[in-house]
């Protein structure tokens, strides 16, 4: 049989990795993320800067 889970209990982890050249489409992503959001995410970012 199967287990059946609600949406709300899995978190999903997202790993973002951009420099400067990548900012405003990192931003862009992370907006629609939370827009769309229909569970937990657990969301870790590194910038490069250079």
């Amino acid at each position: 049989m199967q287990k059946e889970y609600q949406l709300k209990e899995i978190t999903i982890p997202i790993m973002f990795c951009f420099d400067k050249n990548y900012a405003i489409p990192a931003s862009v992503a992370f907006y629609s993320l939370l827009k769309n959001a229909n569970r937990f995410y657990e969301v870790d970012s590194t910038y490069g800067g250079g």
